[in-house]
């Protein structure tokens, strides 16, 4: 496989992958989250009307950190390296775990899971979908993804609404009009859909001919 197909199949798994809603990263996040805050809570005893703490000192384990090329699994020959599970990692835990091997057997085999699924995703899509499907299926993850960049505030939000609000005031249908609070998500999604597109357009090199 060339580098640039290899590319060109991790960008298109990828941008697949986040048209997922799954629960596998919530139910990882949360074995993490109890793993981060696990504590010792073993008794204290009283020896002699002395009373000794019977818990360990706290000794870190030492873990035997690979190197960030390393290869930490497979998924049909496809190798994922630790470097990208670290990512993966991070970004579940909100930062709170970045090393793939201080987790525990179990959460590794879950965390690889998770990542696979992008690969396998990717496979079944080029068996069922066809080139100008899956080029619709890229085209709308790249919207969604740059989506989640663009911040709209509730005051821009407000002037649409306003101009909404003054139409049906004029077109006498004010009781078709719901409140800003139950439009206002929606009123966002339209404005970042519409500088997407604006921007794509001021970007591009339109030639017509007539």
């Amino acid at each position: 496989m060339t580098l640039k197909n290899s590319m060109k199949k991790i960008f298109i798994a990828t941008l697949l992958f986040g048209l997922v809603t799954l629960s596998f990263g919530d139910g990882l996040s949360s074995s993490l989250n109890s793993f981060i805050h696990k504590k010792d809570n073993t008794p204290n005893i009283n020896l002699d009307n002395l009373r000794i703490d019977a818990r360990r000192p706290v000794v870190p384990r030492k873990i035997k950190t690979r190197p960030k090329t390393a290869i930490v699994a497979t998924v049909n020959g496809e190798e994922i390296i630790k470097r990208d599970a670290d990512k993966y990692l991070s970004k579940v835990s909100k930062g709170k775990i970045k090393n793939f091997d201080r987790l525990t057997s179990s959460q590794k085999r879950r965390l690889i899971k998770d990542i696979s699924l992008p690969i396998l995703a990717y496979v079944e899509a080029k068996k069922s979908l066809t080139p100008k499907e899956i080029d619709s299926v890229l085209s709308t993850a790249w919207i969604r993804k740059k989506a989640q960049t663009i911040k709209v505030a509730d005051e821009e939000a407000l002037k649409v609404y306003d101009t909404i609000k003054k139409q049906a005031i004029e077109n006498k249908t004010t009781d078709k009009l719901l409140s800003f609070e139950k439009v206002k998500n929606n009123l966002k999604g339209q404005i970042v859909q519409k500088k997407i597109m604006s921007k794509l357009l001021e970007d591009a090199n339109i030639t017509i001919n007539y």
